[in-house]
């Protein structure tokens, strides 16, 4: 018989792009836009959501996936770029709300139990760039559905235009009914 530590289990990993996401608000008024002031994001096809002031958010509302092992660590953070080419950087928080099925999605007020710190940009004009990653600890999450919220809250300079691309989500995958046990360390890339 194999037992679980004898198994090394994989990171798997979700993107979410931020087109997916359901409601765009914020200081600026922010909306999807195919990123027009940035010729060269605009030639490769990648659309962002420009996120120019600080408080400009993305929310969006999904179904815990069954697929996520929430007996262990969940890591996500933020892809976006900027026209610039400064070492200027952003911040992004992610804050989520467990709810039950039969309440009214509600805005996420809880902090990641590791926040995404502030990320300098690669000083490649639309580049782009990956934050560190940001950790919601083991056993944190056993709701119906999570409403998710990204937001820009702080730049390093004004006048930057930063652009969100989108979410991405590392996890070790539920295999098993019982609990796994994982021996995997924490991300340590971007």
């Amino acid at each position: 018989m194999i037992r679980d530590r004898n198994i090394n289990y994989k990171y798997k990993n979700e993107y979410w792009p931020v087109g997916t996401f359901s409601c765009f608000t914020g200081a600026s008024g922010a909306t999807v836009d195919a990123v027009d002031a940035n010729p060269l994001v605009a030639l490769s096809g990648v659309v962002g959501l420009k996120m120019p002031d600080p408080g400009d958010s993305v929310r969006h509302m999904f179904p815990l996936p069954s697929h996520w092992d929430t007996g262990n660590k969940i890591h996500c953070r933020a892809i976006w770029t900027d026209s610039g080419t400064s070492a200027n950087s952003v911040t992004f928080s992610i804050l989520y709300k467990e709810q039950t099925f039969g309440q009214a999605p509600i805005a996420g007020a809880t902090p990641l139990d590791t926040p995404i710190v502030a990320d300098p940009h690669c000083e490649t004009g639309s580049g782009i760039n990956a934050t560190k990653w940001g950790t919601i600890d083991a056993n944190s999450l056993s709701a119906d559905f999570i409403t998710l919220d990204v937001e820009m809250t702080a730049e390093a300079a004004d006048g930057m235009e930063a652009i969100l691309f989108g979410i991405e989500w590392l996890y070790l995958p539920k295999l098993t009914d019982g609990p796994q046990v994982s021996d995997q360390a924490d991300p340590t890339d971007a």
